[in-house]
């Protein structure tokens, strides 16, 4: 179930997207990612290159299990499914496919689920707003019957995935860091009470050529606090 069609010559291609930095930030800056909430619930708020009907929004990466059964299931209504693509605006090189999703090791994380998984990479168009075409899937299954089955929309490349990378010592922000570390530290207590771990620069990102530093935070799973 996957669309590798290109685009046809001469089709009027999307406004095309904010920067990745820029979208998120849009996001911090939106109602949707203040208040008391999870960690988990805050990355997922701001986050707009992935939508879940999942209720236990757990980080990426998810488990996924091939599930065979469940593409013979869903294989009558693939037309139905590209239409709703095509009508949102996704690219035809978005793919779709069934899997068994979970992510049972993970504190509160999903147990075993059926799960549509619609794929974009870094290079497709990735509409502004997910949910409209995520809560039309779930339409359709309703309509259709199948009550069992998930839905998530995730850009593969773009959704919150980090590494963390070491840095040199000698790299400007751990100097700055050594300089306010009594201060941030004291913040972060605030803030956290006993909920974190660790706080420390890092170069972060999804490789370590386009990481950038920053100071991290690691906090126990869902650790609940006001987010703003």
């Amino acid at each position: 179930m996957e669309g590798t069609s290109p685009l046809l010559a001469g089709h009027e291609l999307p406004t095309p997207l904010d920067s990745p930095r820029k979208r998120r930030r849009a996001m911090r800056e939106s109602d949707e990612t203040e208040g008391d909430m999870t960690i988990e619930n805050y990355i997922y708020r701001s986050d707009p290159y992935r939508s879940t009907t999942l209720p236990n929004t757990s980080p990426w990466p998810l488990d996924l299990e091939d599930a065979p059964h469940l593409q013979e299931r869903l294989r009558p209504l693939e037309d139905e499914v590209r239409k709703i693509l095509d009508k949102h605006g996704f690219p035809k090189t978005a793919d779709f496919l069934p899997y068994v999703a979970s992510k049972r090791h993970y504190p509160g994380g999903t147990p075993p689920v059926n799960l549509l998984l619609v794929w974009l990479r870094a290079d497709d168009y990735t509409p502004k707003e997910l949910s409209p075409a995520r809560d039309e899937f779930s339409q359709l299954f309703q309509i259709q019957n199948i009550l069992d089955m998930h839905v998530e929309i995730c850009n593969r490349d773009l959704c919150f995935y980090p590494s963390l990378f070491p840095l040199r010592p000698d790299h400007e922000i751990i100097k700055s860091y050594e300089r306010a570390k009594g201060r941030i530290v004291d913040v972060v207590h605030e803030r956290l009470k006993t909920h974190w771990k660790v706080v420390c620069p890092f170069s972060i990102g999804r490789t370590e050529p386009t990481a950038l530093p920053a100071f991290v935070v690691i906090v126990e799973p869902q650790t609940f606090c006001e987010l703003a």
